[in-house]
C-alpha cells in the first residue's frame, strides 16, 4: 500500500472490508455524538475524522477485521473532551464544572 499525499494510503479495498470501514466509521461517529463530545461541535471536526479514517485504514491495513477493537484503534490519538449535560450535576461537580447563581442586587 503506498500513501497519497495526504498520508492517507492509497489502494483499493474488496466490498467486504469497504463495507466493515464504512459500518465503523458511522459507529464512531454515532457513539462520539452520543457522547457530547465537543470534537463534532468544533472546527476540529474535519480534522477528527482524517484521524478516524487514517487511523481505521492503517488497522485494516495491518490486517485488523474485527468491528470493536477497529472502533477502538480508530479514537487512538483523538482527543475527546465530554460536555456535561446541563442536566447532569453530579456528572458536572466530578468534571470540576461548578453551576453558579446570580443573586439580583
Amino acid at each position: 500500500m503506498t500513501e497519497s499525499v495526504m498520508g492517507m494510503p492509497s489502494g483499493s479495498y474488496d466490498p467486504e472490508t469497504l463495507h466493515t470501514l464504512y459500518v465503523v466509521v458511522d459507529a464512531v461517529w454515532n457513539d462520539l455524538n452520543a457522547a457530547n463530545s465537543s470534537v463534532l461541535s468544533s472546527a476540529g471536526a474535519a480534522k477528527a475524522k482524517a484521524t478516524i479514517t487514517r487511523n481505521l485504514l492503517a488497522a485494516i491495513d495491518s490486517g485488523e477485521c474485527d468491528p470493536d477493537r477497529l472502533k477502538l484503534l480508530a479514537l487512538e490519538g483523538l482527543e475527546v473532551a465530554r460536555r456535561p449535560q446541563r442536566h447532569d450535576e453530579g456528572e458536572m461537580l466530578r468534571l470540576g464544572w461548578h453551576s453558579c447563581s446570580v443573586t439580583p442586587a
